[in-house]
């Protein structure tokens, strides 16, 4: 999936906002997976991986939304940094 360059860096840094975000609300995953689910972007894959294996408080929903997203992931497109 391509994006408008405008859309591409909003999302690009919507991401590394969501990278901070789960750093401090690692129960706020599954909202973070599935974002990237719906933009079909791979981004934050070892963050959400080890959030889900470090046994954080996530809701039944969210775990099966990240372990939705890990195995979907590396079909995805990598997001590039910013430049």
């Amino acid at each position: 999936m391509t994006a408008d360059p405008v859309i591409a860096d909003r999302r690009r840094r919507i991401i590394e906002s969501n990278a901070v975000l789960l750093d401090h609300y690692p129960m706020m995953a599954g909202w973070v997976a599935k974002d990237l689910t719906s933009w079909q972007l791979r981004a934050l894959v070892d963050r959400l991986q080890r959030i889900q294996t470090n046994g954080a408080m996530l809701d039944p929903s969210s775990n099966l939304a990240i372990t939705y997203y890990l195995s979907a992931a590396e079909r995805f497109p990598a997001v590039r940094a910013a430049d």
